[in-house]
């Protein structure tokens, strides 16, 4: 990937179809930097946030991994900002590699639910050694079982750093309990229910709130 070092504000950046970023590392002065937003989407794509990968900046190539990357909250598929971290063969990375799980959708037909409280592991590795994701099979998994970090296996080169005990995931039951709630509004009472997930936790396919009007509402227009 080609880079070019960065003059102009952001703004103007943007609208050109660049991406801001900083280069920095061991070696070499921190730099303001700029990528093609496609070509950038790509190399995030194909590399993640823990493969290194070579750019070039002028004349100059370098070893590379991505180190933060930053979205638009309104629009998640744009790059807002990111940051290259030069490295040598002789560094050792520290990264945060997420979690993949398999076989959600069996689990979810037997009213479970699997409960990610990791979703990144963060691991030591060096060049050579990269990893983009940790996958997990959850298909056989039942109510109440854990997968911790000391069960997790890494290829040869990949350190886990996180203490051994940390849960990654556990299964919980899917049932739905009602919470009600009620609220005073512009001086009128009102009830709400909401329907929780496992252990309070709302998610996308097991909440929604359905709001009562009391008798103090007065009646619709």
């Amino acid at each position: 990937m080609k880079l070019q070092v960065r003059t102009d504000k952001v703004h103007k950046v943007r609208n050109e179809g660049f991406v801001p970023g900083v280069l920095y590392g061991k070696k070499i002065d921190s730099t303001p930097i700029q990528a093609d937003g496609a070509e950038l989407r790509k190399m995030f794509h194909d590399n993640g946030k823990s493969k290194v990968f070579e750019v070039e900046l002028g004349s100059k190539k370098h070893k590379v991994y991505i180190k933060d990357l930053q979205r638009f909250p309104l629009q998640p598929t744009q790059i807002m900002h990111f940051d290259l971290q030069r490295v040598t063969s002789k560094d050792t990375i520290h990264a945060k590699i997420p979690v993949i799980t398999h076989g959600k959708e069996a689990v979810e037909k037997r009213k479970l639910l699997v409960s990610l409280a990791m979703p990144e592991v963060p691991c030591e590795y060096s060049i050579g050694h990269e990893i983009t994701e940790i996958e997990l099979d959850v298909t056989e998994m039942n109510i109440d079982e854990a997968i911790y970090v000391k069960d997790i296996t890494v290829p040869k080169g990949v350190k886990i750093t996180a203490d051994p005990e940390e849960m990654i995931l556990v299964i919980r039951e899917g049932k739905m309990k009602e919470e009600v709630v009620e609220e005073e509004v512009e001086g009128k009472d009102i009830v709400v229910r909401v329907l929780l997930g496992c252990n309070g936790r709302f998610s996308s396919s097991s909440w929604f709130i359905s709001i009562l009007s009391s008798p103090l509402l007065p009646p619709p227009p």
